[in-house]
């Protein structure tokens, strides 16, 4: 009777900081619906136009993008048009255009994940968005 909550607790908390973060992303997005149009791919700069949805109030700590290569996923660089563009910007909740991206990229396979802080808890890494120019 003693060791079961020696037990439990140490299991339960386990279980919530592996799952919580996937649980938290599948039920309750920060961003969901991006569109992607693409501009041009000139001379390995792939430029695209992007709109999302947020749809909680959360903050950005990090957008990552990469490159598919042979065998792995490399990360690459966006190369943003903001004066600002150092800085990242918490939009408010609703449909949003988040502007022109110019991508560093020599297969133009790329793909985006965001990273939101929404808790003390853990941070929240979502899909943002998958392109490749050949579809």
């Amino acid at each position: 009777m003693i060791l079961a909550p020696l037990i439990f607790i140490p299991l339960f908390f386990t279980i919530l900081i592996i799952g919580g973060p996937a649980i938290e992303r599948a039920f309750f997005p920060v961003v969901v619906d991006t569109t992607v149009t693409e501009l041009s791919y000139i001379n390995n700069l792939l430029t695209l136009d992007l709109y999302t949805t947020k749809k909680r109030e959360c903050t950005v700590l990090q957008v990552n993008v990469q490159e598919e290569r042979k065998d792995y996923w490399a990360n690459v660089s966006i190369l943003g048009r903001r004066k600002d563009k150092d800085k990242l910007i918490n939009n408010p909740l609703g449909r949003l255009y988040l502007g022109t991206w110019d991508i560093q990229t020599t297969t133009g396979h790329v793909r985006a994940t965001v990273t939101h802080k929404c808790s003390g808890l853990w941070d929240i890494q979502t899909p943002l968005f998958e392109y490749n120019v050949k579809d």
